[in-house]
């Protein structure tokens, strides 16, 4: 895993549980934070076995669809934002990372995510 993507999984959580200690949201908690965590540290592990762009994006796609299921059940409140654009990027960092290309919209979570 690249500096890179390392600076963004550490940083996702943090900026969730900011949420929370600053009293902003209720709709979710820290074991809610929890759970977008172990999605996307799967995710990593499971990119890095992906032997062709198609299985690469059928992981994206579980990866998303979980996101989506956990942030429904957090009332849409656990991804804002600035999680979007961190979990997106993380998402596509580790997909080029291992080679693989982005399609011409420039987003391989886009058909997918809700969030």
């Amino acid at each position: 895993m690249n500096k890179y993507i390392s600076e963004l999984i550490s940083r996702i959580p943090k900026d969730m549980n900011d949420f929370i200690a600053d009293g902003l949201d209720d709709a979710y908690t820290e074991k809610d934070v929890a759970k977008c965590i172990v999605i996307l540290r799967d995710y990593l592990q499971e990119i890095k076995t992906a032997q062709s762009q198609d299985q690469a994006m059928e992981t994206v796609k579980v990866a998303v669809l979980k996101l989506n299921d956990l942030n429904d059940a957090c009332q849409g409140a656990l991804i804002e934002t600035g999680q979007r654009e961190d979990i997106a990027e993380l998402l596509q960092a580790a997909f080029v990372e291992k080679g693989f290309t982005v399609p011409p919209s420039g987003d391989i979570t886009e058909d997918y995510r809700d969030w």
